[in-house]
């Protein structure tokens, strides 16, 4: 297990892993248990969070970086939650191998 696989927001509420076999990084909402899968082509070898937590970073097996925006929705009640988008923003080629 390699740290450069976990990034966990600011707001300590959601944690991000990659490495998984299904080649996804996975995003669990860690007050609700529930688990988000946002998929590579291959698997996820690191991951980071900007300073701001506004944008997730993920290389891969693929060869490619991919930027998910993550975002503020509503989560129950009145408490504001950080998620991620349901696609990348940006996917970034152009790479001759795995990205580390």
């Amino acid at each position: 297990i390699d740290s450069k696989l976990f990034a966990l927001t600011k707001d300590g509420n959601i944690l991000f892993s990659g490495g998984h076999w299904d080649n996804t990084v996975q995003a669990m909402l860690l007050d609700k248990s529930t688990t988000h899968l946002m998929p590579h082509k291959g698997r996820v070898t690191c991951l980071s969070l900007t300073e701001d937590d506004r944008f997730l970073v993920t290389g891969s097996e693929d060869t490619t970086l991919r930027v998910w925006e993550v975002s503020r929705h509503r989560y129950g009640s009145s408490k504001n939650k950080t998620f991620y988008s349901s696609g990348p923003r940006h996917v970034l080629y152009g790479h001759n191998d795995h990205i580390t």
